[in-house]
């Protein structure tokens, strides 16, 4: 009878105990839980950094500070360079100071001189390609604007190399010759069809031939301009398998920028507006990693419409243009 009673008693203990413990670990459970989701709201606040313009060109009286209509900035050498469509010329200036330097080229149709030009890229060392849809060629220059030989193209759109490769592309509404080529002395041989691959993509089909491009060490990134998709492909012209992280627009009306070179990654302009009579507008910056994961997302103050088919990176300096002002933004 006594045994049967120490018997209960234990037993009567040991269901107390896996009751406290069961307990305890569903407490411990729920703790963790809230750790977690705490961190993950505390992470995700931390990626989202509020940035303003530190200094603009664009707007001065001096002459060599206006634009009339700037379509590309370039970061070569430590020197900005803007493309002045209208002008047909190249404004170059310090990045850090802002000021101007020089002025490569003028309208004509001679060596060494513009007719619309679109873009401007390194093509080696000391060595420039610049291309223009007036002369419907692409122009090799020297860091100072001197004449050294031409590549024949045919209304093409911008041009962007790197280390003999380029990615080159007609009117976005017309891509027949757009992708990534192989610089052979004064021709190009084509090693990827960016109108190819696009056939084979469920995009609606007239937005989709809206895109930005940027050539960078190891890869090219193509972005869409009316799409969240971003192409990544490798210097042989093979398509690398990477999901981007998705990120929230605030507005109806949503855009993609141009992507370039970010610290451990890259960084690109997303753009929504509102569809009301207010037309509120929201504009980041998303700081992307190489497996597409979100490290940052810097949203910009100034409510602006940028020219995101075009943007410029220094470091930690982020050049942008609206209605022909050029804005420096520097991102911590």
């Amino acid at each position: 009878m006594i045994c049967n009673m120490n018997k209960e008693k234990l037993m009567g203990r040991m269901k107390n105990l896996i009751i406290y413990n069961r307990n305890f670990l569903y407490f411990l459970l729920s703790i963790s839980l809230l750790l977690i989701s705490l961190t993950s709201c505390i992470s995700k606040k931390e990626k989202e950094i509020m940035v303003e313009s530190t200094d603009s060109l664009g707007w001065q009286e001096a002459e060599e500070y206006n634009f009339t209509n700037p379509i590309e900035l370039k970061i070569i050498d430590n020197l900005l360079y803007v493309v002045d469509m209208a002008l047909s010329e190249i404004k170059v200036f310090n990045p850090k100071t802002m000021k101007y330097i020089s002025t490569l080229g003028k309208k004509g149709l001679g060596p060494g001189e513009f007719s619309n030009p679109l873009s401007i890229c390194k093509y080696e060392k000391d060595a420039l390609a610049v291309n223009e849809i007036g002369n419907r060629r692409t122009q090799i220059l020297s860091s100072k604007g001197e004449y050294i030989k031409k590549i024949d193209f045919s209304g093409q759109w911008k041009l962007s190399a790197i280390n003999e490769q380029c990615f080159t592309n007609k009117l976005p509404i017309i891509p027949d010759i757009a992708g990534i080529y192989e610089i052979k002395s004064d021709s190009l041989i084509k090693v990827f069809d960016i109108a190819e691959w696009l056939e084979d993509q469920s995009l609606p089909s007239f937005p989709k031939n809206f895109f930005s491009f940027s050539s960078l060490e190891k890869v090219h990134l193509v972005s869409f301009t009316y799409s969240p998709k971003i192409l990544m492909i490798d210097r042989q012209g093979k398509t690398v398998d990477v999901e981007f992280e998705k990120f929230e627009y605030m507005y109806d009306n949503q855009f993609l920028g141009q992507p370039q070179k970010f610290k451990e990654g890259f960084i690109i302009p997303a753009f929504s507006q509102s569809n009301d009579d207010n037309l509120k507008t929201d504009t980041k910056l998303i700081y992307y990693n190489f497996n597409g994961l979100i490290e940052s997302i810097y949203h910009i103050r100034d409510k602006k419409r940028f020219a995101f088919e075009t943007m410029a990176i220094k470091g930690n300096e982020v050049f942008l243009i609206s209605e022909g002002v050029l804005y420096k933004y520097v991102l911590e």
